[in-house]
């Protein structure tokens, strides 16, 4: 897992989808469902493992437990 939920966070992370790059970074797009499946977020992240850091390039919600937003 990319990240640690906060304190109190009852959502659940998943990865969805890993695809390493020419440039040695990893791509990913993750989802989190919420506490009582309320809503969905879905994040894609550019990972450079080398300088342990990640990119958030784009994100969107929606309501109620989606399983991916890759069927659209």
């Amino acid at each position: 897992m990319y990240r640690s939920p906060s304190a109190g966070d009852a959502g659940a992370y998943f990865i969805l989808s890993h695809e390493k790059q020419t440039d040695g970074t990893i791509t990913v797009l993750s989802s989190r469902i919420s506490k009582n499946d309320a809503y969905t977020d879905f994040t894609q992240l550019k990972v450079n493992c080398t300088s342990q850091q990640y990119f958030t390039l784009a994100g969107n919600g929606e309501d109620g437990k989606k399983q991916s937003l890759l069927s659209r």
